[in-house]
């Protein structure tokens, strides 16, 4: 997509939108660094984010610079892994979001691949220095349940709703979670060229799940793993044609 000025003031078009996913699900990007739609564990079930349906009442999770700032998106090759590259002052950050992905039993035909129940965020600073601002605020059920959000001793941020549980946790405790008047958690973090950091956000019906905290190495191997999925995926089409690039994009869609 081309780069442009980014302001989340009215709802973004549908068609800006990015889309990660794991063959259960997906969540809906937009260039401004925001999880707009997401229905945990299934495509059916109720979203956790609806922001795309009602701005004012539906929940987000936003990860943005605090200034003015530009933005352009991409794919990672032919991949459902997403990266948005935020610009701002002379810095630049890259931001890589993706839905963990594994091999099954190939024997399996339909059904070779699970998931994880998390949605990963790598940020890297690529140049200069930026101030990056989180808002975390799920709204459950499509913003019929009540929002419950607390951030435990180890900086983990839960939301419980009717026996169901998400977190979002930061693999780097440089990110300090707060509460925020809407109910949800905010913060902010300074990230530097050279930075690396991770977010998790992680979904069960078991709330010791969502406490699994998984290590940066941990992280590194699911991004390896779920890009060699899909790029192996990917190279087995073997249509030759015009538009190839935007076939291959429509198969990893579907």
């Amino acid at each position: 997509m081309a780069q442009s000025p980014c302001s989340d003031e009215d709802y973004t078009p549908i068609s800006d939108y990015g889309i990660v996913g794991d063959c259960n699900t997906a969540a809906l990007i937009s260039p401004s660094g925001s999880i707009d739609w997401y229905c945990p564990l299934r495509f059916d079930r109720g979203a956790v984010f609806c922001r795309l349906l009602d701005r004012k009442r539906g929940g987000r999770l936003q990860l943005r610079p605090s200034g003015e700032f530009s933005t352009s998106t991409r794919y990672r090759g032919e991949t459902n892994i997403l990266q948005t590259l935020f610009t701002s002052t002379g810095a630049k950050v890259r931001v890589t979001d993706f839905m963990p992905v594994h091999r099954r039993t190939s024997s399996r035909h339909g059904h070779d691949v699970g998931g994880s129940r998390r949605i990963l965020k790598l940020v890297e600073g690529l140049s200069g220095d930026m101030e990056m601002v989180l808002h975390f605020h799920p709204t459950p059920d499509f913003a019929r349940e009540r929002t419950d959000v607390k951030v435990n001793a180890e900086g983990i941020a839960v939301c419980r709703a009717a026996g169901w549980f998400l977190s979002l946790s930061p693999v780097h405790r440089t990110l300090k979670l707060l509460p925020a008047p809407d109910g949800g958690v905010r913060g902010s973090l300074k990230v530097k060229a050279g930075n690396r950091f991770w977010l998790v956000l992680t979904d069960s019906d078991d709330p010791d799940r969502v406490l699994e905290l998984p290590t940066q190495k941990q992280c590194d191997e699911q991004l390896d793993r779920t890009a060699r999925y899909w790029d192996e995926w990917s190279s087995r089409c073997t249509y030759r044609g015009p538009y190839r690039n935007e076939v291959i994009r429509s198969a990893l869609l579907l």
